[in-house]
């Protein structure tokens, strides 16, 4: 039985064989030669040809845009999932933006993944990976995270890479945690479904999810870096950045220290960029 995911068409086929979503096209059919480019919207607004054409992303495995010689384009993702291809449409190129296509292809391919999942197993994995988002928190923190340590709006982990830690819940993962089904006084949050003493690992069902999103080099921490990243971009202070991840030191925060600059950077470039314009010397 084949995995869930995406299929990209071999590079060196001219021609290949798509299935067609319900448009009376048959799975036979017969599809143009492609070209694998970065699709943009210099590709989409290309002139079209005399024959329908597909073009295939070189960043994001299974996202394509399907240009038709009346003009129409559109914006598609090819996968298979449980052991059938499938081509859904996003829209075409009229409705939505390259960045907007690129996106819906990109988690109905998250989706999919997950979808390879058993189904216990699949939402256990979706709540362990969105605590993990919305807390910043690590993996291992996560994995281990034990019911008593629940003290809503915090956790309070007895011990961790820094000795004992509190990660501050917000809205978003008190509800993922309030979803978990069978709460209990104590215990694993996220238990292995054959020894409950033993949590859910949570990296072989990672490295399926990020395969299947086009994200083969993403780590389960770089979700942690991630949390940091936002934080930065909303102005939030490296000290408070520091208290919210858990840092024992200040040091280990200044990491993210290069993302600010480049925020204030950008500021500055706008700033100064609209005062420009203002006073008529701007290009």
């Amino acid at each position: 039985m084949q995995a869930n995911g995406y299929l990209l068409p071999a590079k060196e086929a001219p021609n290949h064989s798509l299935p067609r979503s319900g448009d009376g096209r048959g799975i036979g059919e017969k599809a143009k030669p492609s070209n694998r480019v970065r699709l943009n919207g210099n590709i989409a607004r290309r002139k079209p040809g005399k024959r329908i054409r597909e073009y295939w992303d070189i960043d994001l495995p299974g996202f394509g845009l399907r240009v038709n010689p009346g003009g129409r384009r559109t914006w598609f993702v090819l996968f298979r999932q449980r052991g059938k291809l499938r081509r859904v449409s996003l829209g075409t190129s009229r409705d939505i933006s390259p960045a907007t296509a690129r996106r819906l292809a990109r988690a109905k391919l998250v989706e999919v993944a997950l979808d390879g999942l058993p189904t216990r197993k699949k939402a256990r994995a979706a709540q362990k990976i969105r605590l993990l988002i919305f807390t910043g928190a690590r993996c291992g923190e996560i994995e281990q995270l034990r019911w008593e340590w629940v003290q809503e709006p915090r956790l309070m982990l007895p011990d961790s890479k820094t000795g004992a830690k509190i990660v501050y819940l917000n809205r978003q993962a008190i509800d993922v945690i309030e979803s978990l089904p069978d709460r209990k006084a104590t215990g694993l949050l996220f238990p292995s479904f054959r020894n409950p003493d033993k949590p859910i690992t949570l990296g072989i069902h990672w490295s399926k999810i990020r395969n299947c999103a086009a994200l083969p080099d993403v780590r389960l921490h770089d979700l942690r870096h991630s949390f940091a990243s936002v934080a930065i971009r909303d102005n939030i202070s490296l000290m408070v950045i520091g208290k919210l991840l858990g840092h024992a030191l200040a040091e280990t925060t200044t990491r993210y220290a290069h993302l600010s600059d480049e925020i204030v950077a950008d500021a500055a470039e706008r700033v100064s960029g609209s005062i420009a314009r203002l006073i008529g010397v701007a290009p």
